[in-house]
């Protein structure tokens, strides 16, 4: 079922029309971290960095209630706080000299795109 979700929201956002995706963890799979954050040079499944895996099956237990290890004292997904998530903030540009815009070295997520990491955290960052 997770699938299919995922292929109905790829299938209704592709296309620019319609309502954007529901902000459900498959959604952001599926249109984030599948398509610009989990390869093998940066968050992927083998050596990710900052042993941050975004590869699918890896990727939640590895954000939501996570300590950072660029940002000591700072997670990076705190569920219902998208200000307080690193990965969010990353999206949205530097966060620090440690932490720069992610993805990083590649062109800045479209604003739909981030809207969604939003307003998944927003919403409590579940496993949905």
């Amino acid at each position: 079922m997770r699938a299919g979700a995922a292929i109905a929201g790829v299938a209704l956002w592709a296309g620019a029309c319609g309502p954007p995706p529901e902000p459900t963890f498959t959604n952001v799979q599926a249109l984030v971290f599948t398509r610009s954050c989990a390869f093998s040079t940066c968050h992927g499944e083998f050596l990710p960095e900052q042993g941050m895996s975004l590869f699918e099956g890896q990727a939640y237990q590895a954000i939501v209630n996570v300590a950072s290890k660029t940002t000591p004292g700072r997670f990076r997904v705190v569920p219902s706080d998208p200000d307080a998530s690193l990965l969010y903030q990353a999206l949205l540009g530097p966060v620090n000299a440690d932490l720069d815009r992610m993805p990083n070295d590649k062109p800045a997520l479209d604003a739909q795109r981030i809207q969604l990491v939003h307003d998944w955290i927003e919403q409590g960052a579940q496993e949905n």
